[in-house]
């Protein structure tokens, strides 16, 4: 009998840790830019690793940032991997980073925006956009992160990397999306869900269906303020696993819609 996955446990399924506003690019509109880097101390995070490993969570995603650019990230995938923990970075896949231990994933994120400060940095984007996920794929298993813009961009980025990813996660362009061709996304991704993954934003705007973020996982980012999710402004202070579960379960703003309740 197959078990059906539930969103009321008394603990989150993932935890994102934003390690480091350090970034290697300069994307206009950025989320997570800093006048100052930042990072959580690695001490920290370990102290952290072992409290979620006996609190029962199961997945680690690392972002930033750039969290390869993170002095100790192969020490935090390690770690987490030997507390039996699923492990996935998320990377513009600028600097291809040789893990000591692999993760089980490698996201390369990619837009019009990181293609402009790709440009910028005086690199070929798709270049760079082939030999990140070449490089990874060796040794984990493989995704790209597309802000969706228009269907003609994903129709090619999903073609150039036909062969070369395992999934694309199609993201919802923030603050404000202009997309408006739900239907047609939704016939190009037809059933093949093992590839296709829509965001979380996405789904809330174009079909409806009620946002898991803060009901199966919760954001920390580098002054150890935990989110429901990393596109929302509320936020309280990281104390415990058990404690801030509970205070996170109790926020309610969405990015999509401020006065839309968790369902």
């Amino acid at each position: 009998m197959m078990m059906r996955l539930r969103f009321d446990e008394p603990r989150p399924l993932t935890v994102h840790m934003l390690l480091t506003t350090a970034c290697n690019l300069d994307c206009v509109g950025c989320f997570y830019r800093r006048e100052r880097a930042r990072e959580i101390p690695f001490e920290r995070i370990v102290e952290l690793l072992d409290e979620f490993a006996d609190g029962g969570v199961k997945t680690i995603a690392l972002g930033g940032g750039e969290p390869t650019l993170y002095p100790e990230i192969d020490g935090v995938v390690e770690e987490a991997k030997r507390r039996g923990m699923y492990v996935a970075v998320t990377t513009n896949g600028v600097n291809r980073h040789e893990f000591t231990v692999p993760p089980d994933r490698v996201h390369v994120s990619y837009s019009k925006m990181h293609e402009e400060a790709i440009r910028r940095a005086r690199r070929k984007p798709l270049r760079l956009l082939r030999g990140a996920t070449e490089h990874y794929r060796k040794r984990s298993k493989i995704g790209l992160n597309l802000i969706l813009t228009d269907m003609d961009r994903l129709r090619f980025i999903d073609g150039f990397l036909r062969s070369r990813v395992d999934q694309i996660t199609i993201l919802l362009e923030k603050p404000e999306s202009k997309f408006v061709a739900w239907d047609e996304l939704f016939d190009y991704i037809g059933a093949n869900r093992e590839r296709y993954w829509i965001d979380a934003c996405l789904m809330k705007l174009a079909r409806g269906v009620g946002c898991k973020q803060g009901l199966s996982s919760f954001c920390i980012d580098q002054d150890l303020m935990a989110y429901r999710c990393s596109n929302t402004e509320t936020r309280v202070l990281y104390t415990t696993l058990k404690e801030t579960w509970a205070r996170i379960r109790e926020i309610k703003d969405c990015i999509i819609n401020p006065t839309t309740r968790i369902i």
